[in-house]
């Protein structure tokens, strides 16, 4: 069987949240727990992976610049929390946000900080997270994933993986006009191949819109 070779499994097609969507389960989000609606917002302006995510230092995050350096996976495994290395070469990288994430990273210091003075002694300060729980110790993924899905139930958008999460970044910034280069970098794939192959649906749509603008442009200066 050394020289058989194994069939890949089909390609699953990503599932995807459109603006409006967002925008409503960000929404309920904010007023179940202000500190997890900072996550999921990074989550989804970022594309980071999850583990990328939860293992975030406030040393990554440069506000001034609006600046995210990815360095690390957070990782939960039978030996407790730990920091991994990340998927690839090309997943170590340098993630620009805009102005309004910025904005919520401030306010999510702010009330960081307020929790280390009012818990004092008992806020655990050896991790140094930018999402964390209460008392300062790093989340576990599967807590995160529990709740995306009851927010998920409760604002009654589509049912996605957390992982879509990502996807559903990667997409809307190819419908915005952005390349597929600039979701490579995003993203962190190693090739953009493998960007391509994933987002070809969203790529396909795009190239019948250029062809049409283009269309539409000649024929406007004829």
């Amino acid at each position: 069987m050394e020289k058989v070779d194994i069939p890949r499994g089909r390609r699953r097609k990503p599932l995807t949240w459109s603006v409006e969507e967002i925008e409503r389960f960000l929404h309920f989000a904010k007023y179940e727990n202000i500190n997890y609606y900072t996550v999921f917002l990074t989550f989804i302006y970022t594309g980071l992976r999850r583990g990328e995510l939860l293992g975030l230092k406030w040393e990554d995050i440069d506000l001034e610049n609006e600046l995210i350096e990815v360095k690390r996976n957070l990782i939960y495994d039978k030996e407790g929390f730990r920091f991994g290395e990340l998927k690839n070469e090309s997943s170590y990288r340098t993630v620009k946000i805009d102005e309004y994430v910025t904005k919520e990273l401030r306010k999510h210091k702010k009330k960081q900080s307020e929790f280390k003075l009012l818990l004092g002694k008992e806020y655990d300060h050896n991790y140094g997270l930018v999402f964390c729980r209460e008392d300062g110790r790093p989340i576990y993924p599967r807590t995160l994933t529990t709740i995306f899905n009851r927010l998920i139930k409760k604002s009654k958008v589509t049912k996605i993986r957390i992982h879509d999460l990502r996807h559903t970044h990667a997409s809307l910034m190819l419908e915005a006009g952005n390349s597929l280069k600039d979701v490579q970098d995003r993203l962190g794939h190693k090739s953009i191949k493998t960007t391509g192959d994933i987002y070809a649906h969203v790529t396909e749509n795009m190239k019948t819109e250029s062809a049409e603008k283009f269309g539409n442009y000649l024929r406007k200066n004829i």
